[in-house]
Order: structure tokens, then C-alpha cells, then sequence
């Protein structure tokens, strides 16, 4: 029974998603433990093609809790499943530290069960190609390319088992994509066109590798329009990628095609047609992989309408948008650069300089005259203050005044108390002016505030802070005691593993290597 629905399931599993969850359903229900997990992970990858991410996340987990402590073929195959695709939900909510996690504990699982994996060293190799996808998401598209290429080598080895071996398909197809994409995002950060030629030929190779699906996978053609769309637009080639983009069947009235429309037309300057597939797209209620970095693309677009209509109001909402989410999504230049058709997170901040510029300027004819005047009267009573002062011989000692008003100061402080909790502390790219930006001050204020009310500079604050945070995990959770130096450097944002260990001696007065030694010491 469990190979008949089985085999339902694989010809169903890219050409229609009820068909794929009916009959895991009827695996889930079998009255065995290893099929009823493996209709699980089924179950959850049918929730994962419908875009919901949050279900899918569940059932992998309670598989990976079902699976405690058992170690038969079928049940580690069940766990590498749910593993994998945890990976990929992590990867495409763009939190990548989760996803290596998961990669890590399927690297893990293969080395320790050979024997009882399924092809295990094929999984090595789609392990590798999902690292590759890693690297290139996060900004580093060179490594990704050299290491996706080796992989494609070692498929090229590979032959298929049969007619139905779309894993394997699916794999291959993805390399090739991901070569595609990495050489995409080094156009958009060189301005190179033979990146361009290069991802067309990956593109197309990914293409004729899916054309393999048996049965045919419903969405890849429109998939690879939507690729080549991309391409287009990248040279500028709108009336053809508006072309293309109209022959989409079924990803039509997607986001992604109300994203691409929104784009075309702006560039084609048609400002009413962009405007309306721009809200089209921001009402979309699923979400893909790309829709934040596409959000900033569309709120920059209708920043910039609304700013050549002067409906200043709106053109800075959608400005301030953008700004926002950049900052968030790309906490690193290298991110930023990668976001297709991204105007430059400086271009978007020139944006929204002028939009405030232009509201001031409205704002200072009226009140010029009292500025002058309040001028004035400072001036004159600064002038008799000096009156006053040459009258004494006597000189007082300077002190530093610590004049911030009590309302700012206490402002400040519960918003530290707010980025204590949230541990941007940890990320490595972090500055002062970040955190005065999220704090709505400045960077004089906020300095002032944490030498005065916290005793320390904002670098011993930062690193108190990240060294309390390492200390409890250490302390809480023994596995964290095996890392390297470097890789717990880099777990609390440093990326230098000398100034990591000056620090740490700094704060415990033992070296990160005599510190994990007194904690052995101690449990043994």
C-alpha cells in the first residue's frame, strides 16, 4: 500500500499540490510509524509549495520529535527529509544562520549513517549544492560559483535510477540556477555585461534539466520566462521583458508578475500602469522568497512618482519604507549590493533627503524672520554674559556639561533597555549610528547617555553586552563549549579572533581558551 501511494505522490509532487497532500494523508495514516513520518514530511512539503511556511516548519519539527532516538534506514531517510526542508523554509525567510544549522545537522546525519541513508552520497552532493545557495544569498557569489561548479561536476557522474528520479532532477536544475542567480547579483554589483551572458547560459541549462520532470513540472517554463524577464530588464530590454512577461500562464496575477509589470512600467514611464501594479503587488497576500527585496524596489518606485507629482506626504511614507526595510534586510553592504534592481541604498537616502528638504522649505519662509530675531536676542545676551564675566579675575574650573533634557535622557534609556533585548548587539556590521537611527537620536545624545547612566563608552557598553550574552551560553548549553575561538568570535559579532580573545580576557580575566577549560573541569 505504502509504494502505491508513494509513487502517487511523486508524480504529483510538481504538478498538483492537493493531489500531493491527499495522498501523504493516506501515508500519514498508515498504521506504521516510519511510513506515518514519512507521509509527514510529505505533507509538509506540499504546505511549503503553497507558501505556508509556518505549517510546514510544524510538521517538520514534530517529525524531527518522532524520531527521537530511532535509527533504522527508513527513519534517518525521515529525518534528513524534515531536515532538508527546514533548510529551505530558513533559507527562503532569509534566515540564513538557521538554515546552515539545519544543513550542519544533515552533514551530520550523513557522516554518522552511511550505511542506512539512501544514496547517501548523492545527498552529500545536494548538500553541497544547497551550501553553494547559502553562500551566493549571502553575498558571496564568487565562492558560491566555484563551489556549484565542482558540484555539477560530481552530477555529471550521477545516473539517474529512473523514470521518476526527479530528486535528483530537481538538484541538478537548482545548480544551475544558482549559478544563474550568482552571476546575476555580480552584474548588479560590477555592471558587467558578460555576467548577463553567463547567467542566460545557466538559465537555459536549468531549463532544459527540469524539462527532464516526469511527469512535466506545471510552472517551469513560466519559472524560466520569468528568469529571462529579469535578464531583460537588466538591459533595459522593457518592451520585450513586458512581452515575455504577458506570455506568463500560470504564475500570471503572481507577485512576481505584478512586481516585474510594476518595474516595466516605471521604466517605460508609465507612471499609472506602474502606480497600479505596485499596489497590486503590496496587497499580495502570499509571499515568495524575493518579496522583501522586492518590497524596496516597489516602495522606492512609488517614493519616486509621488515625488515628481509632489504629493510629498506619500513620496516620504514610501521613502522612509525603504530605508527601513534596506536596513533591516541588508544589514551589510555586500547584502545590499545583491538586491536585484536595487537603486543604491545612497540614491534612496538622496530621496529622502530631498523629500524632506522640500517639505522644509515650505516651512521656513514662514518662520525665517523669527529665527532671526530669536538669533538676535542670544546674541545680545551672550555679548552681555562676556560683560559680566570681565568684571572677575577669578577662573572657574571647566566641567563638561551633561545637559540633555530628562525627557530625551529617559527616552534613550528605555530604548536601550529595548536593544538589550533584541540582541542587534550581536550583529558585526552594528554602529553607533545604526543604533542612534533606531533610537530616533543622535549619536552625541546616545553617547552621553550610556557614559553618564551606564559608566562606559558605547565599545565597552557593546562589548559587555556581548560578552554577558556568550558567558550564559556557554555556561547554559555545553555543545557551544566545543566551537572554535573564531567560530565563538563570530557567534557574538567579531570577526577577528584576536580582538575576540583581548576583549574576553578583558571582561573574565582568562582567555577564552583557559575559560572553556574551567568549565570542562568542572562537569568532568
Amino acid at each position: 500500500m505504502y509504494n502505491s501511494y508513494e509513487k502517487k505522490v511523486t508524480y504529483y509532487s510538481n504538478i498538483n499540490i492537493d493531489s500531493l497532500l491527499y495522498y501523504s494523508k493516506k501515508i500519514e495514516k498508515l498504521n506504521d510509524k516510519c511510513f506515518s513520518n514519512a507521509g509527514k514530511t510529505n505533507i509538509a512539503s506540499a504546505y511549503y509549495k503553497l507558501g505556508n511556511f509556518k505549517k510546514s516548519e510544524e510538521i517538520a519539527i514534530e517529525v524531527l520529535s518522532n524520531l527521537k532516538g530511532d535509527n533504522t534506514s527508513c527513519d534517518i531517510n525521515n529525518k534528513y527529509n524534515a531536515l532538508a526542508r527546514l533548510f529551505w523554509i530558513k533559507n527562503n525567510q532569509r534566515k540564513f544562520n538557521e538554515a546552515f544549522n539545519y544543513l550542519n545537522q544533515n552533514i551530520q546525519l550523513i557522516n554518522e549513517s552511511l550505511k542506512k541513508l539512501d544514496r547517501a552520497n548523492e545527498k552529500r552532493i545536494f548538500i553541497k549544492t544547497k551550501l553553494a545557495l547559502l553562500k551566493s544569498n549571502l553575498g558571496f557569489h564568487e565562492e558560491a560559483i566555484v563551489l556549484i561548479k565542482e558540484v555539477i561536476e560530481k552530477y555529471s557522474l550521477i545516473e539517474y535510477g529512473n523514470i521518476y528520479d526527479n530528486n535528483l532532477i530537481v538538484n541538478k536544475a537548482s545548480a544551475y540556477n544558482i549559478l544563474g542567480e550568482s552571476y546575476f547579483a555580480l552584474n548588479s554589483i560590477n555592471n558587467n555585461d558578460k555576467y548577463l551572458d553567463s547567467t542566460l547560459i545557466y538559465y537555459n541549462k536549468a531549463f532544459l534539466e527540469a524539462e527532464k520532470f516526469i511527469p512535466k513540472h506545471e510552472n517551469s517554463l513560466s519559472f524560466y520566462h520569468l528568469r529571462i524577464a529579469n535578464v531583460l530588464i537588466k538591459r533595459k530590454q522593457y518592451k520585450k521583458a513586458l512581452k515575455l512577461v504577458n506570455t506568463f500562464d500560470l504564475v500570471k496575477k503572481s507577485q512576481d508578475y505584478y512586481f516585474l509589470k510594476s518595474l516595466i512600467f516605471k521604466n517605460l514611464k508609465k507612471e499609472d500602469s506602474s502606480l497600479y501594479y505596485s499596489y497590486k503587488f503590496l496587497n499580495f497576500n502570499n509571499t515568495s522568497p524575493n518579496t522583501e527585496k522586492n518590497k524596496i524596489v516597489v516602495y522606492n518606485i512609488l517614493a519616486n512618482l509621488y515625488n515628481d507629482n509632489s504629493k510629498i506626504d506619500s513620496a516620504f511614507r514610501y521613502s522612509k519604507l525603504a530605508l527601513d526595510m534596506l536596513e533591516r534586510l541588508n544589514k551589510s553592504k555586500t547584502e545590499a549590493n545583491k538586491t536585484h534592481y536595487l537603486y543604491d541604498f545612497n540614491q534612496i537616502q538622496k530621496l529622502n533627503d530631498s523629500i524632506l528638504n522640500n517639505e522644509m522649505n515650505k516651512k521656513n519662509k514662514l518662520i525665517i524672520s523669527l529665527l532671526i530675531f530669536v538669533f538676535l536676542f542670544i546674541l545680545m545676551y551672550y555679548f552681555s554674559l562676556i560683560d559680566k564675566k570681565k568684571t572677575t579675575d577669578v577662573k572657574q574650573p571647566q566641567k563638561k556639561d551633561y545637559s540633555i533634557h530628562i525627557e530625551i535622557e529617559e527616552m534613550v534609556l528605555k530604548e536601550l533597555k529595548k536593544f538589550e533585548l533584541s540582541k542587534d548587539y550581536l550583529d558585526s556590521t552594528f554602529s553607533i549610528h545604526q543604533l542612534a537611527k533606531n533610537l530616533n537620536t543622535n549619536t552625541s545624545y546616545l553617547s552621553s547617555v550610556i557614559n553618564e547612566k551606564k559608566g562606559k563608552t558605547y565599545k565597552q557598553y557593546i562589548a559587555e553586552l556581548r560578552m554577558n550574552y556568550l558567558l550564559n551560553l556557554i555556561n547554559k548549553e555545553p555543545k557551544y563549549r566545543k566551537y572554535t575561538i573564531e567560530a565563538l568570535g563570530n557567534k557574538i559579532g567579531y570577526t577577528n579572533a584576536s580582538s575576540f580573545s583581548r576583549s574576553f580576557k578583558n571582561f573574565t580575566r582568562l582567555s577564552p581558551s583557559e575559560y572553556l577549560n574551567s568549565l570542562n573541569n568542572d562537569v568532568t
